[in-house]
């Protein structure tokens, strides 16, 4: 048998399904993703692409009718062909733009669940050497603070 608690618990929002629902049209035609893409050997490789990752962040306790809020954090991963090191830069700071303007937004996820983002911020990105893609990367970060579901 479960304990009773004093307070609710709450599921953290799922950051990667929200970011990839947010993003995806801001960014289009850019290929928003959440891994590195795997081409086939005899495939052309996407040129350019936003690739999110989950970063974490803290349950925030607040007071009065507010609930539960999770501050999370989304790194916002901008790749493009060595030669187009500008074009990386300039996803990245659009990207970052978007991601520090979410608040008051109400993000839905593919399964149709709603989350509102009550407060956002971002941070400007640095260029990063990934020895795993032969492109250059920008990352920047989006933090988002949105109330949890009750379980």
């Amino acid at each position: 048998m479960t304990q009773a608690r004093p307070f609710t618990t709450t599921k953290p929002p799922p950051i990667e399904s929200l970011g990839k629902a947010y993003f995806t049209p801001l960014m289009s035609p850019l290929p928003v993703v959440t891994r590195l893409p795997q081409p086939a050997p005899n495939a052309d490789t996407i040129t350019e692409y936003l690739r999110i990752q989950a970063a974490g962040g803290p349950q925030l306790v607040t007071t009065g009718q507010e609930g539960y809020f999770w501050q999370c954090s989304l790194i916002l991963h901008s790749y493009a062909p060595a030669d187009q090191e500008v074009l990386a830069e300039e996803n990245m700071t659009t990207a970052v733009g978007w991601g520090a303007n979410a608040q008051g937004t109400t993000i839905v996820t593919r399964s149709g669940v709603p989350w509102y983002c009550s407060y956002s911020t971002g941070q400007v990105g640095t260029k990063i050497i990934d020895p795993s893609v032969a492109l250059v990367r920008y990352r920047g970060l989006a933090t988002w603070r949105i109330m949890g579901r009750p379980m």
